[in-house]
């Protein structure tokens, strides 16, 4: 089965497609993206410096209340809140507005995703964002929507970078962390290819 987890969003709709079967996480005030979308979650976490949860008694789910003071983020508690339930497909929903410092906390967590032995992508109203970890091959649907599609090492050096189908492409080429050179690339109406060999790729995609 697969886990959603809300953050925060400034979107008013975010068209996702729901599984009847997803059990959704909601991060302190990602309770309230949920509502906005008309999903009840299964499980309320936070320190709830956001929202008052006492106003959401009606609900009659879950909720973990969690100190002020803590290591770990909201959604990076919630995240592993749900590894330890055994799920390890994850949607992130929202999570790209707000504080820039959150916002490079979640992109962060995918790489923790990848790590523990799970797949996930983050997800908001005009960002999606992937994973490609080396030696394997991402294939990316041609998408008219789809503005701009970039790549950006996670490590100092990544190797072996080959873009397909692209309209700039690469071939076995080595990124480095601190040169942007996989940003603002198109589709050109075929399915894209994306992969590497040694290290980790950010795939970003912009409506």
């Amino acid at each position: 089965m697969r886990c959603i987890i809300f953050c925060y969003s400034e979107a008013k709709k975010i068209n996702f497609k729901f599984k009847r079967n997803d059990f959704v996480i909601c991060a302190d005030i990602g309770l309230e993206t949920a509502l906005k979308m008309d999903v009840m979650p299964n499980l309320v976490v936070g320190d709830f410096d956001s929202i008052n949860i006492n106003q959401y008694a009606f609900l009659k789910t879950e909720i973990i209340a969690l100190p002020s003071q803590k290591d770990e983020t909201d959604t990076f508690f919630a995240l592993k809140t749900a590894f330890s339930r055994g799920y390890k497909d994850f949607v992130l929903i929202g999570g790209l507005h707000g504080r820039l410092d959150h916002t490079y906390a979640n992109i962060e967590l995918l790489r923790y995703i990848y790590q523990n032995g799970g797949n996930g992508y983050i997800y908001d109203d005009d960002t999606k964002i992937t994973y490609v970890k080396g030696g394997e091959t991402v294939v990316y649907p041609n998408d008219v929507s789809c503005q701009f599609i970039s790549v950006f090492p996670v490590n100092d050096r990544v190797e072996g970078v080959t873009l397909k189908n692209l309209k700039f492409e690469l071939d076995n080429y080595t990124l480095i962390f601190g040169s942007p050179i996989g940003v603002s690339n198109e589709f050109i109406g075929k399915d894209a290819e994306i992969s590497c060999i040694n290290g980790d790729l950010f795939v970003m995609q912009m409506y």
